[in-house]
């Protein structure tokens, strides 16, 4: 590249960042093309779940969520009085509307004075907003610039859920944001599908990218459960990875374990930090039985792999609520990690989730945990080739540095053509 590096805002509200591993190597991916990047998070979803870099050329900026500290003035609707930000926000009627209505998310209008604020005028060449609120607010941002806009869909929001006013505005945002959207990430051409009904995207401006991560498939294993909680060799390690949660059906699983071989324990380990304190964990912990197992400390992301590595069977389950769970076959962080570390996969029998592990032969699906037992030992009977299976699935389907050169390039199209310093408007 010639000249001041390209710089890209990234964006994003109420959502995970230090586990969303598609963000995360996105901007690893495009510092190391050498393009400058700025990392915006809300400091609430920050602490729960945070990110850090070594890299100088990603900035990630934390976005303080509290007025009082600085003074800062609500009028009655609870949107900043500060720096111009109300006549800003008059530039996009539809967005005026929503923080006139808003009540469900107070935090928000804050979030989008500071981002305007830290984000400079006009200093980005591209922008990509992560979620709705991302997407909201990188459109906002966009308005005083010429950077062209992304939006990264993680998951589907579809109009049926929107059971408030609040909501239903917030979905009708999203939809207009996405049409100014250059293009539009998304996982697969089953989700694809929704998100083209609900917000009526033309096809071609959508790039294809399965939530994926990035390294390596593991081919050895690790003892890092077994020493953790002590067990001896001859213990079968199951192991559940992700958000401790009803949609998960996280207690059932606990419950289901009861009735598992004496030699099969369950660990259930999970990426949110005080996830401990909260009342579902709770009522999970007291369902389990005594061959259940509880990491309440998030693994750190290096070694999280490794971690996983140390079991032999890994259990992902959904409750059917809508399409958002039920095709998430190619949108699941924790698929994406397991078969990385070489496991093999017991899972909820959606459409979507069988068509990829019986494509590999890298796992069994199931109607509900209950029924996991048996396809456990199936799995275990011919373990190494299962092994072998979840390998070949994650380098073909959900290693990220392959996954993203489409997309990669793309970008590198835009930025070529956006580079140069952008002026305010005014």
């Amino acid at each position: 590249m010639r000249g001041k590096p390209s710089r890209c805002g990234i964006l994003l509200f109420g959502y995970p960042l230090g586990v969303s591993d598609v963000v995360t190597h996105t901007a690893r991916r495009l510092a190391g093309l050498g393009y400058e990047i700025d990392l915006f998070v809300d400091e609430v979803s920050f602490a729960e779940s945070p990110f850090h870099s070594d890299n100088p050329s990603i900035c990630i900026k934390v976005v303080s969520l509290n007025r009082k500290s600085e003074g800062i003035l609500l009028d009655s609707r609870g949107v900043p009085c500060r720096g111009g930000f109300q006549s800003a926000v008059r530039k996009w009627p539809s967005l005026d509307a929503f923080l006139q209505q808003n009540s469900s998310f107070p935090r928000f209008p804050l979030y989008l004075s500071k981002v305007r604020d830290l984000a400079g005028a006009g200093n980005h060449h591209l922008l990509i907003g992560i979620e709705p609120f991302g997407l909201i607010a990188a459109r906002f941002m966009q308005l005083f610039c010429d950077a062209p806009l992304l939006y990264y869909n993680m998951e589907l929001f579809q109009r049926r859920n929107c059971r408030s006013e609040d909501m239903t505005m917030l979905k009708d945002l999203e939809i207009e944001a996405s049409r100014e959207c250059t293009f539009t990430v998304i996982q697969d051409e089953e989700r694809a599908k929704i998100f083209v009904r609900e917000n009526g995207i033309e096809w071609d401006r959508l790039q294809f990218l399965p939530v994926s991560t990035s390294g390596p498939a593991v081919t050895g294993r690790s003892d890092y459960f077994r020493r953790l909680f002590d067990l001896p060799e001859e213990k079968r390690i199951i192991v559940y990875a992700g958000h401790i949660t009803g949609w998960a059906m996280c207690r059932e699983i606990v419950e289901a374990a009861q009735n598992w071989p004496e030699n099969h324990v369950l660990v259930m380990n999970t990426w949110k930090e005080n996830a401990s304190c909260e009342s579902y964990f709770q009522e999970m912990v007291r369902a389990a039985g005594p061959n259940c197992f509880f990491n309440t400390r998030p693994i750190r992301r290096e070694l999280f792999t490794e971690a996983l590595s140390s079991a032999d069977v890994a259990l992902m389950f959904y409750r059917p609520i809508d399409e958002n769970f039920t095709e998430t076959g190619s949108s699941s962080n924790k698929l994406a990690h397991y078969l990385q570390a070489g496991l093999p996969v017991v899972a909820s029998d959606f459409p979507s989730i069988k068509r990829i592990l019986d494509r590999y032969g890298c796992g069994i699906t199931v109607s509900h945990p209950v029924d996991a037992a048996h396809a456990i030992g199936v799995i275990l009977h011919e373990h190494e080739s299962f092994r072998e299976a979840a390998r070949m699935a994650f380098q073909d389907h959900f290693d990220f540095d392959r996954a993203f050169s489409p997309v990669q390039e793309k970008i590198e199209k835009l930025l070529t053509c956006t580079d140069g310093v952008r002026s305010l408007r005014v």
